[in-house]
């Protein structure tokens, strides 16, 4: 693995642009110019979170009847699992050096790594 601008291994801190969200996505993606593994993995945790931000508000605005308040408990704990499991996966893959796109996000940040 190659040494990067902060002098941790490239995997490491593919891993670590997932750990704080948008902002750490945000720190690896300024810092890194030139490690396209780094700028996917940085770019992919943005629009990740982004995604789940937006999906958030949407199911907001879906259940804003108070009597689907069970219903949007429900979605919103799958969505809290879903986002967990995936987190950890991602986490663990860049750390492991793999390039793993995201359906839609991922093959956008594939290209816009370079």
């Amino acid at each position: 693995m190659n040494k990067t601008r902060f002098g941790l291994s490239e995997n490491i801190e593919g891993a670590l642009a997932y750990v704080f969200g948008i902002i750490s996505g945000l720190v690896f993606l300024i810092a890194e110019n030139d490690n396209r593994f780094i700028r996917f993995h940085s770019l992919q945790s943005i629009m990740f979170f982004v995604c789940i931000a937006v999906l958030n508000i949407v199911v907001s605005v879906i259940f804003f009847v108070p009597f689907f308040g069970f219903f949007e408990f429900i979605v919103r704990g799958f969505i809290a699992l879903a986002s967990f499991i995936a987190y950890i996966t991602l986490i663990i893959l860049a750390y492991c050096g793999k390039v793993v796109k995201i359906p839609f996000i991922g093959e956008l940040a594939w290209k816009l790594s370079f």
